[in-house]
């Protein structure tokens, strides 16, 4: 057969003349006779993840007319081409690019926007709070590609920009690509790409040695890259400017991936001595200062710009953080209105309303929310700012289109129970009950919306629901948890409250709290609870049983109330702020646990132990000091002679009656220095004493018996005769209080000493 005299045909006939059907998910190829030579081209474009591969052409070197063409393509499979033509169109990369940094990004998994550029393509990331942006500068190099990330700025984020850039291209070009210096290199890139496809009908890799690729070309949504046997394009100024940039800050980049900081720094000092103001060093060793904290650094170093510097979101970020917030105000207003990301734009805003007031802050959340009017968490603080202004139309217009934007009934149902619960707390009751309606038709067994619905009608007087709402409630959750399971403590809360409150009910109260279990967020008002409860039926040997509960409960977890772990599962600054909520309110349940132990039981060492408790999670409270101090100088005064037996022996430790506040905060200074200094007995001795003056007996004999095997013979003897006197005053003070099976216990170890 010989060779068609048309420049180039395609060749169909026998076998067919693709390797496909096109619904078998395998690419289709096709013979086609172009200049007297055999080749095989794709026959329809065909995605490879990211990648849409528009054309492929490969030589067939070795085929000599005539020919039998009858076999298509598959008589040519085992036959090694020669790629003359690859065209490949990047789209789709913003899933690739979407690196799991939900640490960063507020816990959320960042929302990625990728647009071809003129050179490479525009990168956005956006999530919880934060923002960023950075151009990737795509460079032809032979048959490689290097992607070099530049101008990488963000607001919100703790990492250095330029770190998170690179982290995202490594993960989108894995693991093809790896870093070198500031740079992703993609070796030989075109074999990547015939290596993943030709085997997928059956074809033999081809020689693609000689295939250099062109400059990217952008288009409408995609950017495409072509690679041919013929000489490559030059790249334009911008990638060669690019290049040197890489080549200069590669040291620096080079620790900065690593995570050595420090190495990074003295890198890019360096070289700005060889290439000085150049301002992507500039911005990248500013960043590195601002992460560290180290704002004044910073901004002196982005000084030596000028006006030339496009930094104007870092300096903006810089002057807030330094408090300058005229400086940062002019600053953030500049950077938003030249910013092209929309998100990073409107997280300029957000941060401007931060350092604003009033009207004006609301002023600028609109402009923030105007720029990316997805972006769910800028929508949310606008409701939650409409709200506190008094804007409930406005409020409510958020809240609707947060509901619009929420896909599936879950997170419908979710969206609906937090604006009902935000209008509840902002006592907007009917609109709130409208909103936990709504919850509930996405949800209709949600026992949290239930519970929300039962408080807001039971607000406007409508008790009997209420409280019907709340027993379906705590139903619900129980069944959800497995029949015999134990409901939600919030929601058992929910329902002895509105027992109280709505029928009067109080021994079905009691009992729903006392069925909370210890060791709970919802375990120090339930304890408060039964006890005032109980205290209101007559109950008192209950109550004090429910009040000396609340204070062990206290005392075990005093570390969590005082940021010292976690409470809940909220993190960073909402943690914070929640423990500190519950600090408080846990200091008023001590209090009043406190005035009733003292005025209805006359049990002035009980009522001492609970503000001493109080004052430790809120030291700064007028009240609790002026009772703490009065009740504490009553006591000394009503001591009997004879209970000075029980005083601690060493008289070092007999001191006068200090001040009860002051020995709170001596307690914590005593604790850090022995911790500094666990050999020093002294200290050990000290802090006893001062435990015992605060009758915190608990964690004094929690130190004693930590100690009594630390020291030598001796002092291990004062220690033993300290502890056996501690046991002693808790025994007896056990049995007074009708706790005889603890009292028992602490019967059993004194004796073993």
């Amino acid at each position: 057969m010989r060779a068609p005299s048309a420049r180039r045909a395609s060749i169909s006939g026998g076998r067919g003349d693709d390797t496909g059907d096109g619904d078998d998910g395998r690419p289709r190829f096709r013979l086609v006779v172009t200049r007297g030579k055999l080749a095989v081209e794709l026959a329809a474009p065909f995605v490879l993840g990211p990648l849409e591969v528009r054309e492929l052409a490969l030589s067939l070197p070795d085929a000599r007319f005539p020919v039998d063409l009858s076999g298509g393509v598959h008589a040519f499979r085992d036959r090694r081409g020669v790629l003359e033509r690859l065209v490949v169109a990047v789209r789709n990369s913003a899933e690739a690019l979407a690196l799991d940094l939900r640490a960063l990004f507020g816990g959320e998994r960042p929302e990625v926007l990728v647009a071809p550029t003129a050179d490479g393509f525009f990168v956005g990331a956006r999530g919880g709070e934060a923002a960023l942006a950075f151009e990737v500068i795509v460079v032809a190099a032979g048959s490689d590609l290097r992607l070099i990330p530049v101008e990488a700025r963000a607001l919100g984020l703790a990492a250095a920009p330029q770190a998170v850039a690179m982290s995202m291209l490594l993960a989108a070009t894995r693991p093809f690509g790896h870093r070198i210096g500031g740079a992703v290199l993609v070796e030989r890139a075109a074999r990547h790409v015939v290596e993943r496809l030709l085997p997928l009908s059956g074809l033999r890799v081809p020689d693609v040695e000689r295939t250099a690729w062109s400059a990217p070309v952008p288009e409408l949504g995609a950017l495409v890259l072509v690679a041919t046997s013929e000489v490559g394009m030059a790249p334009s100024p911008r990638a060669v400017r690019a290049i040197e940039t890489a080549a200069l800050a590669a040291d620096g980049d080079d620790a900065l991936a690593r995570g050595d900081h420090d190495r990074a720094r003295a890198a890019y000092l360096e070289t700005l001595e060889r290439a000085p103001r150049h301002p992507e060093l500039v911005r990248r060793l500013a960043e590195l200062d601002r992460s560290a904290g180290r704002l004044e650094v910073a901004l002196g170093v982005l000084a030596d710009l000028g006006g030339d510097a496009d930094a104007d979101v870092l300096v903006a970020a810089l002057l807030l953080g330094k408090g300058d917030r005229d400086g940062a105000r002019m600053a953030f207003e500049r950077a938003a209105e030249t910013e092209p990301y929309g998100a990073l734009a409107a997280a300029c805003w957000a941060k401007l309303a931060e350092a604003l007031d009033g009207t004006d802050s609301l002023a600028a959340l609109d402009r923030a929310v105007s720029r990316a009017p997805t972006w769910t968490t800028l929508r949310w603080r606008r409701f939650h700012a409409r709200l506190a202004a008094g804007d409930l139309d406005g409020a409510v217009a958020d809240a609707g289109e947060l509901e619009v934007a929420a896909r599936g009934a879950d997170l419908r149902h979710a969206v609906a129970r937090r604006v009902a619960e935000a209008l509840l707390r902002a006592r907007h009751l009917e609109p709130a009950a409208s909103w936990f309606d709504r919850a509930l038709r996405f949800r209709p067994d949600g026992p949290e919306a239930l519970a929300g619905l039962a408080r807001s009608l039971g607000t406007l007087g409508k008790s009997r629901r209420a409280l019907e709402l709340l027993v379906r409630a705590v139903g619900l959750d129980r069944r959800r948890r497995g029949g015999d399971g134990h409901p939600r403590p919030s929601l058992v809360l929910e329902l002895a409250r509105a027992l109280v409150d709505h029928a009067d009910d109080r021994p079905a109260a009691v009992a729903h709290v006392r069925s909370i279990p210890t060791r709970l967020p919802e375990s120090f008002e339930a304890r408060f609870l039964e006890g005032r409860w109980r205290a209101e039926l007559g109950d008192t040997a209950g109550a004090t049983e429910a009040f000396a509960r609340l204070g062990d409960e206290v005392e075990r977890g005093l570390g969590a109330l005082l940021d010292e772990g976690d409470v809940g599962s909220l993190d960073g600054v909402s943690a914070r702020a929640a423990r500190r909520d519950l600090a408080n309110a846990v200091a008023s349940q001590l209090e009043e646990a406190a005035r009733i132990e003292e005025h209805d039981r006359g049990d002035r060492l009980a009522a001492r132990r609970f503000l001493g408790l109080a004052l430790r999670l809120a030291p700064q409270r007028a009240s609790l000091q002026a009772s703490f101090r009065r009740i504490s100088a009553e006591t000394v005064k009503r001591q009997p002679s004879n209970d000075t037996e029980l005083a601690l022996p060493p008289p070092r430790l007999r001191a006068s009656m200090s001040d009860p506040v002051e020995d709170e905060l001596l307690v914590e200074s005593l604790t850090e220095r022995l911790r500094a200094d666990p050999r020093e007995f002294s200290l050990v001795l000290e802090l006893a004493g001062v435990l015992e003056r605060l009758a915190r007996d608990h964690e004094l004999l929690a130190l004693l018996s930590a100690r009594i095997d630390e020291e030598t013979e001796p002092q291990r003897q004062v220690l033993v005769t300290m502890r056996r006197t501690v046991l002693a005053r808790m025994h007896r003070l056990a049995l007074a209080e009708g706790r005889e099976d603890e009292a028992h216990l602490y019967e059993l170890l004194a004796g073993r000493e």
